[in-house]
């Protein structure tokens, strides 16, 4: 509503109400405005009236604030009410689906840059909210996206394969994580050693061999794996008081025996002591 207008409107209805006060009835003055289709409102205590307007479709008589603007109109909202308008929106999209896909497409491209931005932007603000709702969502249909994951995974071994691999490429801690669990998970064990733990091993070991002192450098690309003390075969999960970092070749030895079957006691009790300290280190810095 233009600003003059919404002016004069205020300056109507305090000189209604006044002359209605004058007479003597103040419930007139309150009834007074609602036959010429206006209601009183308090305002930083200055009383004035709020317009209302009749929806086209329901024939409701509701505030302006319940219609969308619409800069164009003479009162400056639709004709419909926000509800009114969301129904047909609504059966809209279900009647024309193949015409709603086409323009949403076509609207896309031509503001591709501008839709990421807004996204970044909106995203950026909310994002508690959002991962909120994601996770609340993922909780209450677990079911239907592992149902619908498998089947992905079905229909497109290629792709799964290739993504696979590229994320291993991109995330090794985390890929090595993912194997452990599944080695794990085979045997019936419950192991919960993150990507923060194995950093922590590979730190308080000063990426060496436990028992050889061969450094990564010297071991090459390929990372020295984060093994069981005593192995998973025996129903040994790995945790701090039970991860040794070991080079490739010493790793490859050990498999799934006890230390003690492969090393001397002087190297079994001097890594057994540091697996101590790294446990008690572990659990001072948590």
């Amino acid at each position: 509503m233009p600003k003059w207008r919404y002016t004069i409107t205020r300056i109507f209805g305090v000189a209604l109400l006044l002359v209605c006060i004058g007479h003597g009835s103040t419930a007139q003055a309150f009834a007074a405005p609602s036959i010429l289709n206006v209601e009183p409102v308090l305002l930083k205590g200055i009383v004035g009236v709020a317009k209302k307007k009749e929806c086209k479709k329901c024939k409701k008589v509701k505030l302006l604030e319940q219609f969308s603007e619409r800069r164009d109109a003479k009162d400056g909202r639709r004709s419909l009410c926000r509800n009114c308008t969301k129904e047909d929106g609504e059966k809209y999209r279900k009647v024309n689906k193949e015409k709603k896909a086409e323009y949403d497409r076509k609207y896309y491209i031509a503001n591709r840059k501008q839709i990421k931005e807004n996204t970044k932007k909106y995203s950026r603000i909310n994002r508690k909210e959002i991962l909120a709702s994601r996770k609340r969502f993922r909780v209450a249909n677990r079911e239907k996206i592992n149902k619908r994951n498998a089947q992905w995974k079905a229909d497109n071994p290629d792709k799964m394969r290739e993504f696979s691999r590229k994320y291993r490429q991109d995330n090794p801690e985390k890929g090595r994580a993912i194997c452990r669990r599944r080695r794990a998970m085979k045997r019936a064990v419950l192991e919960c050693f993150g990507v923060e733990e194995a950093k922590f091993v590979r730190s308080f070991w000063g990426n060496r061999c436990a028992v050889c002192g061969k450094t990564q450098k010297e071991e090459g690309k390929r990372a020295m794996p984060i093994d069981h003390w005593h192995p998973l075969s025996k129903g040994n999960p790995l945790t701090m008081a039970n991860a040794v970092l070991l080079c490739i070749s010493h790793n490859g030895k050990k498999r799934t025996k006890e230390p003690e079957e492969i090393f001397d006691a002087e190297i079994v009790s001097r890594i057994e002591c540091q697996i101590e300290k790294q446990a008690m280190a572990w659990k001072e810095k948590c």
